[in-house]
């Protein structure tokens, strides 16, 4: 194979990982950490004799020969994502009302349309620098109130409040998350973001404060809003105002202290967490708190390694 060959291969076993097979534009658009145009990956998808032993195609799709099940599975999961979706905006208008939020932005699975009936709904929180714990207690109580939050064995159509980060001037820096020596996962991750509410400008700074990304997914475009599913928040504005009014100065530093020191207590309670290996699975400061106990990408890398082994 040649390198262009091999990227091709790269990107459609990586998706396959996630019984998700790719459209030629969707290979050209994720192809990993190769730059070609879309008229050479036609060609290559057409005219290779390799990638014709290690492909198949059925229905405009392509993935791994032997994996024509992952078509019907793609476009079931479509259908479950409306709904995940419909949910994710109504609880988004909520959340821009809430003082401080920053932004919500769909990610993993649910951010390719790609989840489960039984799984939840992963979000991004962005939070004004010097407000995240305040605005967190204010999220989980708000959620949870809804029946919206995910906890103990409540998790289908559920949002899973466990990451969020600090909108501060420097911008959200994500590199320093990043698994050594590749971490596709958390490129495809950061690359697939799905914007429902942002504050202005706030999106853009969040792209521009992370060039790393071009390395893994050169051909790679910023997710387009889509008019269904991104949440307009005027109306909740106002709200939202009168809240950072209240909790804006000493009152609010105060607060947030004190959401602090009890977060903090709560979190650090956890013997057993993945808080105390000092990896970028569980992150916790005044800047970013990730709580990704069960955080899969080392397993994803090693199968995914394995499939393109075998194939090439």
């Amino acid at each position: 194979m040649n390198a262009l060959d091999q990227a091709i291969l790269k990107t459609v076993a990586y998706f396959d990982l996630f019984s998700y097979p790719l459209t030629p534009w969707e290979i050209w658009k994720w192809l990993f950490q190769q730059r070609a145009t879309f008229v050479q990956v036609q060609d290559a998808l057409k005219n290779s004799a390799a990638l014709r032993d290690a492909l198949s195609h059925q229905d405009g799709f392509f993935f791994l020969a032997g994996h024509e099940a992952h078509v019907h599975t793609r476009q079931s999961r479509y259908v479950l994502a409306l709904r995940k979706y419909h949910i994710a905006n109504r609880a988004t208008r909520i959340l821009s009302a809430i003082p401080f939020v920053r932004g919500v932005l769909v990610c993993n699975n649910l951010a390719y349309s790609n989840g489960t009936a039984s799984s939840d709904i992963d979000v991004l929180l962005v939070i004004k620098a010097g407000r995240l714990w305040l605005s967190r207690f204010f999220i989980t109580m708000v959620m949870h109130l809804r029946r919206w939050r995910r906890h103990h064995g409540k998790i289908a159509n559920r949002l899973c409040l466990s990451f969020y980060v600090a909108d501060s001037d420097a911008g959200v820096q994500f590199e320093p998350l990043l698994l050594k020596p590749l971490d596709p996962y958390f490129a495809y991750w950061f690359r697939k973001l799905v914007p429902l509410y942002v504050a202005p400008r706030t999106y853009e700074k969040i792209l521009n404060n992370n060039p790393w990304v071009h390395q893994y997914l050169p051909n790679a475009l910023p997710v387009a809003w889509a008019a269904g599913r991104s949440v307009d928040a005027q109306t909740h504005q106002a709200v939202q105002r009168f809240g950072e009014m209240l909790f804006t100065g000493e009152l609010g530093n105060a607060l947030n202290h004190l959401c602090r020191r009890f977060q903090l207590r709560l979190i650090t309670s956890r013997k057993g967490s993945r808080l105390w290996q000092h990896t970028t699975d569980v992150v916790v400061n005044d800047d970013m708190l990730k709580f990704h106990e069960n955080d899969r990408r080392t397993l994803y890398r090693d199968q995914w390694d394995a499939l393109v082994t075998q194939r090439v």
